[in-house]
């Protein structure tokens, strides 16, 4: 069959395929919609600048002075499965990832958050 004869014979159906061409969009974009996908921070996961601090406080011995930083210190959240935030020696606080994840984002966005730890004398590493 050449291809004229082929659109020629199709086109009687052609509204009928255009309406299961945008239903099937609609269904797909509906979908979406109503069950989005999880597990991948974006914005509106993001803290509020000087939210205050939830979770343990991991105490480090270096000063925050904005910026990523090594090393890790919120790897330990993987772990035990329990919210963090890093306190720094300057009295800055910064949010870990919320969980699931374990990131440094307050770290690594330049978030920081109020905390009521006291900070201590002796840091732990």
């Amino acid at each position: 069959m050449e291809p004229y004869t082929l659109v020629m014979a199709l086109r009687p159906l052609a509204p009928s395929i255009l309406a299961i061409a945008l239903g099937g969009i609609f269904v797909v974009v509906a979908v979406e919609s109503i069950f989005p996908k999880t597990g991948i921070p974006d914005a509106t996961d993001r803290p509020e600048f000087e939210e205050e601090c939830t979770g343990e406080a991991i105490y480090v011995a270096y000063p925050y002075e904005g910026g990523m930083l090594d090393p890790w210190e919120c790897k330990v959240q993987c772990d035990d499965k329990k919210q963090r935030h890093i306190v720094y020696t300057n009295g800055v606080a910064t949010p870990c990832e919320k969980l699931p994840g374990c990131l440094d984002y307050g770290e690594d966005y330049g978030i920081t958050c109020k905390t009521k730890e006291p900070l201590k004398s002796t840091t732990k590493k």
